[in-house]
Parts: structure tokens; sequence; C-alpha cells
């Protein structure tokens, strides 16, 4: 219980009680909860759930700074993007590149904000729906022989960000896939932004 009476507890993303709350830990004068949540997880017993519909991404310049009590930390967006996404051999990475790339190469707007839960991830007036498939023969881990290379198209259940359900029926989503390959074998050199590889 809080200071209040008030039973509090633990809730995962949809909103579903996982457990009673523990009081925050103090680490370089940040409030860090268990469970990895933060203190807008942890909610009253009885309270409604509202305003849960979809949030649409807006595109950030990387000079946005983290705050906290107010104030800004020091640390920027551009800070985090460093961190996180300056390997671009990593799977996931590479993949948001090649769909930028061929996006680039067909002209499709790339000033807005990626749909990373899309069920095709381009469209253009042309070719209609596009779904980039991305593939390397090397990994950034350490490897015993090149990664073979495949593409998989098969049907999928199509998911909808506006009401957070999927499909009742698998199928193919794009008119158009297009098989991005980084054709590169020397780990010395390799560079995903380097088009010629």
């Amino acid at each position: 219980m809080d200071r209040t009476g008030t039973q509090r507890w633990v809730a995962d993303a949809g909103g579903h009680r996982t457990g009673a709350a523990q009081a925050p830990q103090r680490l370089g004068g940040a409030a860090v909860f268990p469970y990895g949540l933060g203190g807008g997880a942890l909610m009253d017993m009885g309270q409604r759930m509202e305003n849960l519909g979809r949030v649409i991404a807006s595109r950030k310049t990387g000079a946005e700074r983290f705050t906290a009590a107010g104030q800004p930390i020091g640390r920027t967006l551009a800070d985090f993007w460093g961190w996180r996404l300056s390997d671009l051999l990593d799977n996931l990475e590479r993949g948001a590149l090649a769909e930028f790339i061929v996006a680039t190469a067909l002209g499709v707007p790339t000033d807005g904000v990626r749909e990373g839960g899309a069920v095709w991830d381009l469209t253009t007036r042309d070719c209609g729906r596009i779904e980039v498939k991305s593939a390397a023969y090397l990994q950034a881990w350490a490897q015993k022989r090149l990664s073979r290379i495949s593409f998989n198209t098969r049907k999928t259940l199509a998911w909808d960000p506006d009401t957070g359900e999927f499909a009742a029926v698998p199928q193919r989503h794009a008119d158009i896939y297009v098989f991005a390959l980084l054709d590169h074998t020397q780990k010395v050199t390799v560079d995903p932004l380097n088009l010629d590889q």
C-alpha cells in the first residue's frame, strides 16, 4: 500500500495486473521501478483504462533532450540513436535500412516516420504495396561460415494498429516483394551504407 493506504499494482502493457508494486529504487537521481516500469505503469485498483487508442508518432530531429523533474539532463535523442542504432549489421537495423534505401530509390517520401508494425513496408503510386526483405552473408557476431541467403514470403496474419487485433485469415499483403541483399563477404570492409556492396 502507498502512503494514502491505497493498494497499488504493477500493470503490463495491456493494462493487466501482474503483481503488487514495489517502491522505486534511486539510481543516479532517477527513479527505477521494478519490472522495468515507470511510475505511469502503476495503477490504482479499479482505475479505468481510457484513451488507449493508437498513438501516431511525430518525426524527431535528434535534438530532443531527456528530462527529469522538468529539466534537461544533458543527453539527447541523437545520443540514444547512436547507442541503439549504430550496429547496421544487426538484422532489425539492416532490415529498416534496406527499406529506407528502397524507398529512396523509388522516390517514396521518407520525411515522415517509419511504421514498424505495418503489414507492408512501402506504398507507391505506380507499384502499389511493397514489402522489402533483407539478407546478408555477414553478421555482427562470430561466424563459422557465411550465412545462407533465403527470403520468406509466406502468408501472414495482418495486424491492425487501429484496433490492436489480427485478421482472421493469413494472406500475402504486398503487391511486390523486393529482395535486398548485402552482397559482401569481407568483415573488415563491410559497410551497409555503401550501396556498391
